[in-house]
């Protein structure tokens, strides 16, 4: 999350001036504070689709960007700049370290926008370089330079930002606000309403927590998992200590006859506890580090979208959580002790030397085993509760996991997203950035060159020359009798009858044009335009021309530029006043032409996109020839069903990683506790089952007794396994299905690999036990 947001910061205060930073950096309230300053971009013909800011950063800064240096060191001198390789590559220089580069880089104030179009130029030594933090076509280049650098440019007053980390993340936005007005600062929440003076306060979302953001549904989740795990350690550990009990019970009775108080005896119980402390905590937290140094990469790896992801920089030695997990642990312990320390208060010393445990009632007569087994399973219900609850939520959640992993339908999901198998364009179109320079990356050399590939099937262009309005605010188009600006793009055929249409299709019939709207605004009514409705744009020498709507599809990110423009009435200048700008901004809507009516009514125009076709057999092939054109131009980037779809299985790997991951935690609990459970019961009982023994029950009959007490805890446990199952499908996995594609009914896959695995340990279990108990001569259990 940190890398797609750009840095680690917990939250940034931006659009400062050199004496506000100054002054915010003195406060005492703010915590874990770097400063940085935005200078400006790097100019080269190399570059047209790629962006390279320059920038200065103390050293706290450059680490929360993820400036970790493979070689060299931090700019500290004049001349001195630090590159990400990405960009040293670009610029056509090798990354080594005292290689020197002429740059030119023109100012850009704190939104991108150039407000001093003279290009400065100066002769750089690479002083260190790192790798990209992000593989991702939205990534912009970065280079560092040295603070004497800084001063001697003419950088914009209000280019400067702060970092803030370690501070406390309830509320962190109030917070920082108050601080911030503290000192007669004004806040600004909305760049496009931007006045020179206020102050924006930036929040990284995974810190920002307060009452309006909390999801109710997944605190709730949250705690009932908390409740369940403590619940389970505490369950293990007070059977351990009860066994512990019930075995010493006759020990703890002689000690209580010589003298010893109850309060001492509750002592050498807390002392076995504070072993338990002392041992398992550390133990347990290096197994946690260890299993998460090994496993939280999987799991990040399958999630991550941007190549690295998150996995470098992963602090896996956080003490903040070895704190918790160490008084968590210690405060299951305690409260595991309570209950076994009451037994040994309430411990009458002359009963418990001769302690036996006789529920037979002087019956002379094998009780039915059936009996015998409900009454030993269910003899502690709260205990018995815990771990049919552990089971059967081991069952739902694996279920669910798998329910999402196997019905998620992986190419629908990303149908909106291409249409096609390949997009190809500058690699300015995936940053959103499209239109800002002049580009004619994708020309017809290139998409002659991709056709004549074998496996190629079929694709067409998107063509778009920007949104047409000079910088007077004079348009070039109009919609006769409107106040809506048209924003008009060129389409090939293949391409119009590739898109989602809610109403009409290709048409052949001259003078056609497409109109373009969201699911959402058609649905609700809400479109502009229908089938049959005409559009007459006059053309700036006043001439009029007539189009019909000959089809209503639906805008996708791969048929337009990815970005939009705030238009004002012609004629209308920004206010800079949010409310009083919006009154006067007019819909602009996107109307698609065929290539052929486009170039008539605009003139040439570049090629913004070019999607195509390929066929199965292909793909191979097709990829590494894509990757061998971007070999030769770093400025081009694509887009591919095949890219997507990996992304899609490993989306899925993850849920289904995770989902198993907490399950067989949760069945491992479950079943440490019903062996510890057992155990309990067999000690409590032994007696009773040797006098059971000796009034005739046979092996068969034991054997019996102990299978169906396992069976009493697994058969319930599944049974409400299934229940949480049918829930679940019917609420979280159809809630997902609102959002993502699914297909299929509803699967029950994970109850089928779990039922098996559960009886079994059902089986085995009491087996084991009564094995165990077998080695133990009959005179030896009755006067136990």
């Amino acid at each position: 999350m940190a890398r797609k947001l750009g840095g680690r910061e917990e939250a940034t205060i931006e659009l400062l001036s050199k004496e506000m930073a100054e002054e915010l950096k003195s406060d005492t309230k703010l915590k874990g504070v770097a400063e940085g300053v935005k200078i400006g971009t790097i100019t080269s013909p190399k570059l047209a689709g790629e962006l390279i800011e320059i920038q200065w950063g103390d050293e706290q800064f450059l680490k929360n960007r993820f400036v970790n240096l493979v070689e060299g060191k931090y700019p500290e001198k004049l001349g001195d700049i630090v590159m990400d390789t990405q960009s040293l590559e670009y610029l056509g220089y090798p990354a080594k370290i005292g290689t020197k580069m002429n740059l030119n880089f023109e100012f850009m104030d704190k939104r991108g926008n150039e407000y001093d179009h003279s290009i400065q130029s100066r002769e750089y030594t690479l002083c260190g370089y790192y790798k990209a933090p992000i593989e991702s076509d939205t990534y912009k280049g970065q280079s560092y330079i040295s603070k004497e650098d800084l001063d001697s440019l003419n950088v914009s007053k209000y280019n400067y930002v702060l970092g803030i980390n370690n501070m406390n993340k309830w509320n962190l936005r109030e917070n920082i606000s108050s601080i911030v007005k503290s000192h007669g600062m004004e806040i600004e929440e909305d760049y496009a309403t931007y006045k020179p003076g206020k102050v924006k306060v930036g929040i990284n979302p995974a810190n920002e927590l307060n009452i309006s953001n909390l999801d109710i549904s997944v605190v709730i989740a949250a705690v009932i998992f908390l409740i369940l795990v403590m619940g389970m350690g505490y369950l293990l550990i007070y059977n351990v200590l009860s066994i512990s009990v019930v075995e010493d019970i006759k020990l703890y009775g002689l000690l209580k006859t010589i003298g010893a108080t109850s309060k001492q005896l509750k002592k050498i119980l807390i002392k076995q506890c504070l072993y338990l402390c002392v041992v398992g905590i550390p133990v347990g937290i290096l197994i946690g580090y260890f299993v998460g140094r090994g496993f939280l990469p999987l799991i990040l790896r399958e999630m991550s979208y941007d190549g690295k992801g998150m996995i470098e920089n992963i602090s896996y030695f956080n003490f903040g959580i070895i704190i918790f997990s160490a008084l968590f642990s210690v405060l299951t312990i305690y409260i595991s002790c309570l209950k076994p320390a009451k037994m040994l208060k309430k411990l009458n010393p002359i009963e418990s030397v001769n302690y036996q445990k006789i529920n037979s009632k002087g019956s002379k007569k094998v009780p039915k085993i059936s009996t015998l087994s409900k009454r030993y399973a269910y003899e502690s219900k709260g205990r018995f509760f815990i771990v049919l609850l552990s089971i059967a939520m081991s069952i739902g959640i694996l279920n669910t996991a798998l329910s999402v992993a196997t019905r998620l339908d992986v190419e629908n999901m990303y149908s909106d997203e291409l249409k096609t198998d390949y997009l190809v364009a500058d690699g300015s179109y995936f940053r959103y950035e499209y239109g800002a320079k002049a580009k004619n990356i994708v020309d017809e050399n290139l998409i002659k060159d991709i056709e004549s590939q074998s496996g190629f099937i079929n694709g067409g262009r998107i063509l778009f020359n920007g949104y047409r309005s000079d910088n007077s605010g004079v348009w070039k188009y109009h919609l006769k009798d409107s106040e809506y600006f048209p924003v008009f793009y060129g389409m090939d055929k293949y391409l119009l009858s590739k898109q989602n249409y809610f109403e009409g299709g290709v048409s052949e019939e001259p003078n056609s044009i497409y109109y373009s709207t969201y699911e959402d605004y058609y649905s609700k009514g809400e479109n502009l335009y229908s089938v049959g409705d005409t559009v007459t744009v006059t053309l700036g020498d006043g001439s009029l021309k007539e189009y019909k709507i000959a089809g209503v599809i639906e805008t996708s990110p791969s048929n337009n530029a990815r970005y939009f423009v705030m238009i004002n009435r012609e004629g209308v200048e920004p206010t800079g006043n949010r409310e009083e700008d919006a009154k006067n901004e007019v819909e602009t809507p996107n109307f698609y032409l065929n290539t052929a009516d486009y170039i008539d009514l605009i003139g040439e125009a570049p090629v913004m996109t070019y999607s195509f076709d390929i066929e199965d057999s292909a793909r191979e092939s097709f990829a590494k020839y894509m990757d061998s054109k971007l070999e030769e131009n770093p400025r081009l980037r694509y887009d591919s069903m095949d890219t997507k779809m990996k992304d899609g299985e490993k989306f899925k790997s993850a849920i289904l990683l995770m989902g198993a991951t907490i399950s067989v935690i949760l069945v491992i609990l479950g079943c440490l506790n019903m062996v510890n459970l057992l155990t309990t019961n067999l000690i409590k009982n032994r007696r009773e089952y040797g006098i059971l023994e000796a009034i005739g029950l046979d092996n068969k009959q034991r054997k019996k007794m102990f299978l169906l007490q396992g069976l009493a805890f697994v058969v319930p446990s599944l049974i409400l396994g299934i229940v949480v199952s049918v829930i679940s499908e019917l609420t979280i996995v159809s809630g997902v299905g609102n959002y993502l594609p699914m297909k299929g009914g509803m699967s029950f896959l994970g109850i089928g690999i779990l039922s098996p695995i559960l009886i079994l340990i059902a089986i085995f279990l009491p087996y084991r036990l009564q094995k165990r108990e077998e080695s133990r001569s009959l005179i030896d259990r009755i006067n136990n």
